[in-house]
């Protein structure tokens, strides 16, 4: 066969491309040496040390005779990608081009995006040119049992799990549920906030920035999108709807929520957890509505743009930018949208405000005053009042806004302060709206603004969550009743505008409904992001894990043959082929990129304590590098069926990481090591002593044979790394990176 492997310069590609060979495959590699970067950059080295890929080419043609075909480029080289599927041909791709380390994607908002943008971007490219090149292909993708997550407290099965929810029984594809940066999503009526207004998720891109919750300030702020998830989906879609919000997700999706006990503290940062999860739930959770701070523009000043006047045929006047104090155009700008108008007849332009208020007549005197505009105020018997201001430059500014339903707010003022646009908000709810105080609490309001604009609507929405409060719009039909609304009805919008922070969810009241259409999200750094459907806003969870979800998606469209790999962690020196030296691959001990197993091998070498996260009692699945490459060479050699989406979950076994820090101690002492152990603080946000129990039983049955002898494979990596001793950098073996 002939296999490409991309990432082949890495720890398991380089193996990989070795017992390939020597099972008689032809094997072409792919690398842009992305990972010893990485290793430089956390300030490390491999302790064995490695050859370049020039040397390694010597070396590989003179054990097998015959050339390496090596081809240097990054994976998300689409152009490149498709260059060298035509020209070699495989018969499988073995993709572990990935960024492989959870504690790198965490590290800060950098690293974070290189995750994500080499991971995602990188898979996308390989499923666009397999799909265009050869579909035949098959692409084996190399995953993590960890972004199944450790917390889930039920067996992990190889591929869907069937449920039963209200007697009707369903296969859905087993949630991810990853403990850091490396999917789930909302249906087609549901919208974001972006800096340029609500915008529903299909119309979304990447130059968009859109309104995401900093969880550790409770501060809103815009970000660019780290990816967009837009797919066809058939499925159960989990539906929730109150009075105050209205969310439909898919099972997977993350939903931020507080706790039961934090209602009345607004003090925690909140936690996630997948809608799935959520209907398991007894007891009911706070959805978070709007924001604690928002930190917009500061301008004191206000500036009418100048204007040309006419002062009689053929002569204008030009009339320069008039500057108005910030506070005082904002309390006029906000009861002018609600009840003013303007005109213009035979050059008389006119700008208008018509109210029945008498201390509004009073209020809105003094503010023109205060901008030394001139008017004339003319009485109705109707009792109105009406404003009249014969200002050309006033004029030109105000007509831009239009009549009353074309009405908005420019996104320059949307973009002010907290404290100035509550001055506009409460100008406009005094205009075209209405306000109650609580008695008990003068504090405490509930406000409704009232437009036929249905822009002014969202943007008065955006306005009240920017100044710290719950809001939500609600659209009334006018055309049902000519006799009430008159003969040229408009829709009216109601935005409903409270104090109230959190609102509760009860998970006995969510339903599940089958869903076939498009559904959407978005990844953004700081995970969440502010989403609306049928005009109820909130905060909620952005998408993850997206590379395994983009290539079962691929394989369901195009037809792709898929094996994905959920692997366990992988430690070892040699496989059966490293049988000298030059063809040692990497071994890297770094808090990101070493493995647990090497980790503590590396660590009783040096003469440090073998170090364990908190209680140390965390369960995991671990597999020798020898049979990491056993494995994926049974995976290629015993493809799916054509179109089938595989899953396998590849491990030898799974062990309690306090009983693996004993067995390296029991082997150190084999070498006059005295090994300690030591609990150290956990960096993680992870359950130190949870339930773990993954299926694995398909490699077994395709012919995989578990070598079973941990003890021997830590003996000869004591050899190996003994010998290396002095390339150990000690300081990086202890960590320094937070989830926090």
């Amino acid at each position: 066969m002939k296999v490409l492997i991309l990432g082949i310069d890495g720890y398991i590609g380089w193996s990989l491309c070795l017992h390939l060979a020597n099972r008689g495959h032809k094997i072409a590699g792919v690398d842009n040496f992305n990972r010893r970067k990485w290793v430089k950059m956390v300030n490390s080295q491999s302790v064995i040390p490695i050859p370049n890929m020039y040397e390694r080419k010597i070396a590989y043609r003179s054990k097998f005779g015959k050339n390496l075909d090596f081809y240097l480029f990054d994976v998300r080289n689409y152009k490149m990608l498709k260059d060298v599927l035509k020209k070699f041909k495989p018969d499988a791709i073995v993709h572990l081009a990935e960024q492989p380390s959870a504690p790198f994607s965490m590290k800060n908002f950098a690293w974070c995006l290189e995750t994500y943008e080499n991971n995602i971007l990188g898979t996308l490219a390989l499923i666009w040119a397999v799909k265009e090149v050869n579909p035949k292909i098959h692409l084996v993708k190399l995953g993590t049992m960890g972004s199944y997550g450790y917390d889930l407290g039920i067996d992990v099965p190889e591929g869907p799990l069937e449920i039963e929810h209200l007697g009707k029984k369903v296969i859905l594809p087993f949630p991810k549920a990853p403990g850091s940066f490396y999917h789930a999503c909302y249906d087609d009526k549901t919208e974001i906030l972006t800096k340029n207004g609500w915008k529903i998720f299909k119309d979304l891109t990447y130059q968009d920035e859109v309104a995401t919750l900093n969880r550790e300030k409770r501060q809103l702020e815009f970000q660019r999108p780290l990816d967009i998830q837009k797919y066809t989906y058939s499925g159960p879609i989990y539906k929730y709807k109150s009075q105050r919000i209205d969310l439909a997700v898919t099972p997977n999706h993350r939903i931020l929520y507080f706790p039961r006990s934090s209602f009345f503290k607004h003090l925690s940062k909140g936690n996630f957890i997948e809608a799935s999860k959520l209907i398991q739930r007894k007891a009911d959770i706070g959805i978070l509505l709007f924001p604690d701070i928002w930190i917009g523009d500061d301008q004191r000043n206000f500036t009418l743009p100048l204007c040309e006047k006419w002062i009689g045929h053929p002569r204008y006047k030009k009339v320069n930018a008039k500057y108005i104090d910030m506070k005082t155009w904002l309390e006029f700008f906000g009861i002018w949208l609600s009840e003013g108008y303007t005109t213009e007849n035979s050059r008389s332009y006119r700008v208008g405000i018509v109210t029945k208020s008498s201390s509004i007549k009073r209020w809105i005197e003094n503010l023109l005053s205060k901008m030394q505009f001139k008017y004339t105020i003319y009485s109705s018997e109707n009792g109105k009042y009406d404003f009249r201001i014969y200002d050309k430059q006033l004029f030109d500014y105000l007509k831009q806004f239009g009549k009353a339903h074309q009405k908005f707010i420019p996104q320059k003022i949307k973009n002010l302060s907290q404290d100035k646009l509550k001055i506009l908000l409460f100008s406009l709810i005094k205009g075209d709206g209405r306000i109650i105080y609580s008695k008990k609490d003068s504090n405490r309001f509930w406000a409704t603004y009232i437009t036929t604009s249905k822009r002014l609507a969202d943007d008065v929405q955006e306005i009240a969550i920017k100044c710290g409060y719950a809001s939500r719009i609600v659209k009334y039909c006018r055309h049902k009743d000519k006799n009430l609304f008159g003969e040229n009805p408009r829709d009216i919008y109601h935005v409903y505008i409270s104090i109230s922070q959190l609102t509760q969810l009860l998970p006995k009241k969510i339903k599940i409904e089958k869903y076939e259409g498009k559904v959407y999200c978005c990844s953004v750094p700081n995970e969440v992001i502010l989403v609306r459907r049928n005009g109820y806003a909130y905060f909620c969870g952005n998408s993850k894990a997206c590379d395994s979800i983009n290539i079962e998606l691929a394989s369901k469209v195009y037809g792709l043959s898929i094996s994905d790999v959920n692997q366990g962690i992988v430690y070892g020196t040699r496989i059966d082929e490293t049988d000298t030296d030059k063809f040692l691959t990497r071994f890297d001990i770094d808090e990101c990129f070493g493995t647990a197993l090497n980790r503590f091998v590396s660590q009783a070498v040096s003469g440090l304590p073998i170090t364990l996260y908190g209680k140390g009692h965390q369960k995991r699945g671990f597999i020798p590098l020898r049979d990491s490459i056993q494995c994926l060479r049974i995976l290629i050699e015993n493809p799916p069926k054509d179109g089938e989406y595989r899953v396998v979950n590849q491990i030898e076994d799974y062990y309690d990481l306090t009983d693996l820090a004993q067995n390296v101690k029991k082997i150190a002492k084999e070498f006059g090591i005295n090994a300690k152990i030591s609990n150290i603080k956990n960096p993680r946000i992870e359950n130190e002593d949870n339930y773990y129990n993954p299926t694995h039983k398909k490699l077994l049955q395709l012919g995989y044979q578990p070598t079973s002898n941990m003890e021997r494979e830590l003996r000869i990596m004591f050899e190996d790394i003994i010998r290396f001793k002095n390339r150990i950098k000690k300081e990086v073996l202890i960590p320094r990176i937070s989830w926090k």
